[in-house]
C-alpha cells in the first residue's frame, strides 16, 4: 500500500497505513525478536501479573 501512495498515481485524501517500518535485520536479530514475541504472546496467554500491570499503565484497554 505504501508503494502505491509513494507512486502518486491515484488520488487517496486519507490513508490509514498499519504497520511498523520494516528494516532489514541479520539472521541472529531476527530470530531473538522472533523468540521474543512468542514468548510474550505465551505470557499474554497465561494472565502474565506483569504483563497486565505494563499495558494496563498504557492506552491499551482491558
Amino acid at each position: 500500500m505504501v508503494d502505491i501512495l509513494a507512486q502518486n498515481r491515484l488520488e487517496v485524501d486519507k490513508a490509514i497505513i498499519d504497520g511498523g517500518p520494516i528494516i532489514p535485520m541479520n539472521k541472529f536479530l531476527l530470530d531473538l525478536s522472533i523468540n521474543y514475541r512468542i514468548k510474550q504472546a505465551h505470557s499474554m496467554k497465561k494472565g502474565s501479573r506483569l504483563l497486565k500491570y505494563i499495558l494496563g499503565r498504557t492506552f491499551y484497554p482491558k
